[in-house]
């Protein structure tokens, strides 16, 4: 979590507030078992004798007994399989947010009691820190390779939410390649570089249309053209 954490830090969650994800064992009872089960095997193993043949069968048995629930097809066993070898079933996660004192603002152990706004913020927080560990090693203040690429990119989303996510992901240092439609553009266009519009006709001929973008006013200079089809976008909408 150390790396993750890093990664949350160089990325503002709030005004002068940096989001921090604490881990804590739930110390259940059937992983309690299964992990003494297991001691009990490999520690046999290391300190058994040639003539030790009791605590060889008593391992054997106790091995059988393991193989046989783990591979086992019932709905009981399989909810166990997964609560004893899926370390996210063994672990709670809590998300607290602090300032620049290291004070915490808020916590969040779960959606309850939050806005919905307040859920997707912290949803795509922790995916772009998650991204970012998987991504990026431990050398880089970036990942490595930093493409992220979004089919249907905030087709259901306010212009609010889809602000707060590009700044997110821009923070994280990723480059985002997005099909997305023309109402978002309005949304998108700070956080872009460039963008071309795909059209196809009778679901027959399709076609680019390479539209150019002013850096410096950031917004896209777009073509009459477009400019219709996304007004007719946003009429239908």
């Amino acid at each position: 979590m150390e790396i993750v954490n890093d990664s949350l830090s160089k990325s503002a969650f709030g005004p002068n507030t940096w989001l921090r994800i604490d881990t804590k064992e739930r110390n259940l009872e059937d992983v309690k078992l299964f992990r003494s089960i297991v001691r009990d095997i490999q520690d046999g193993a290391l300190n058994e004798t040639a003539s030790d043949s009791t605590s060889a069968e008593e391992r054997f048995l106790k091995v059988r007994d393991l193989v046989t629930r783990l591979s086992s097809a019932t709905e009981a066993d399989g909810r166990w399989r997964d609560q004893v070898l899926d370390v996210r079933q063994q672990m709670e996660f809590i998300a607290r947010e602090i300032n620049g004192d290291g004070a915490t603002v808020e916590v969040y152990q779960s959606g309850s009691g939050k806005s919905g706004g307040q859920r997707q913020k912290l949803a795509t927080t922790c995916l772009a820190a998650a991204l970012r560990y998987q991504l990026g090693g431990r050398t880089s203040d970036y990942p490595r390779f930093a493409m992220i690429v979004m089919d249907e990119a905030f087709d259901k989303a306010d212009s609010e939410f889809t602000r707060k996510v590009m700044e997110i992901f821009n923070g994280f240092g990723f480059q985002m390649i997005m099909a997305t439609p023309m109402k978002a553009i309005m949304s998108l266009e700070p956080y872009i570089g460039g963008a071309c519009y795909i059209g196809i006709t009778d679901r027959t001929t399709s076609g680019t249309l390479s539209i150019d973008y002013d850096a410096s006013s950031r917004h896209l200079a777009l073509p009459r053209v477009v400019s219709k089809l996304m007004a007719e976008e946003n009429d239908e909408a």
